[in-house]
């Protein structure tokens, strides 16, 4: 209801809502980028000429990293680096060449070695 009071229509809104099911799902199940690119969703994109395309809008930015476009939220803490594998231990969701397993046998490691130089 909330798309369509921004002006989306009923089929666009329907054409999302599958896209994002097909990506916000298990890997096995997920779409490809090919896969992604014949979706209905994005049925009005010609993604060889994407480059050549005019933006619907075009941002001055100072530099690479400008991010004066990007909305302000309050500054949360970041979780500890040594638990990050907590939060998905195969971290899957970003196909990371490591994953959570092979970090905390590093870490195990690493620990390892700090108690040798120790002694």
């Amino acid at each position: 209801a909330k798309q369509l009071s921004m002006g989306a229509s009923e089929s666009s809104c329907e054409a999302a809502e599958i896209f994002m099911a097909k990506v916000l799902c298990g890997r096995s199940r997920r779409l490809t980028a090919a896969h992604c690119r014949r979706e209905q969703f994005f049925r009005d994109i010609d993604f060889p000429r994407l480059a050549e395309m005019k933006p619907p809008i075009t941002i001055k930015v100072s530099g690479p990293s400008d991010a004066s476009q990007f909305d302000k939220f309050p500054q949360e803490h970041l979780p500890d680096p040594e638990r990050l594998d907590l939060c998905d231990p195969t971290f899957e969701w970003l196909h990371y060449e490591v994953d959570g397993q092979a970090r905390a046998l590093d870490h195990g490691t690493n620990n390892n070695e700090d108690n040798n130089n120790n002694n």
